[in-house]
């Protein structure tokens, strides 16, 4: 008995440090990044999931960083948060921070967003 509460409490303890990999983190939007507008300092971001039939408008949504946002760039935080055209077609996922304005596309600021 002995042996078995101390194997369950251990499996506990390294399930609870175990940590869920940066993707499987539920993100607000998850797309690539389509467009840059340097004015404005946003990115165009396409989701990336798959529609439903051809009549499906894929969601967009311009995201600027957010006042303390997180920008990660290929793993590594970085510390200037301005866009420029190397961020086409790559890879984004964003945490939205506050509200999101009802524009044509849709505009929000971001708490985190992740690069790749």
């Amino acid at each position: 008995m002995f042996k078995k509460s101390w194997l369950f409490l251990i499996l506990i303890f390294i399930a609870a440090c175990s940590t869920q990999p940066e993707e499987s983190v539920q993100t607000d939007i998850t797309g690539i990044i389509t467009a840059i507008n340097k004015e404005k300092n946003q990115i165009l971001v396409i989701d990336n999931k798959k529609k439903k039939d051809i009549t499906e408008k894929r969601e967009a949504m311009w995201v600027s960083m957010g006042k303390n946002g997180e920008l990660i760039v290929d793993g590594s935080t970085a510390a200037d948060h301005t866009f420029n055209k190397e961020f086409l077609g790559r890879k984004a996922m964003v945490w939205i921070d506050g509200i999101i304005l009802k524009s044509d596309p849709p505009q929000t600021f971001a708490s985190k967003l992740i690069v790749e």
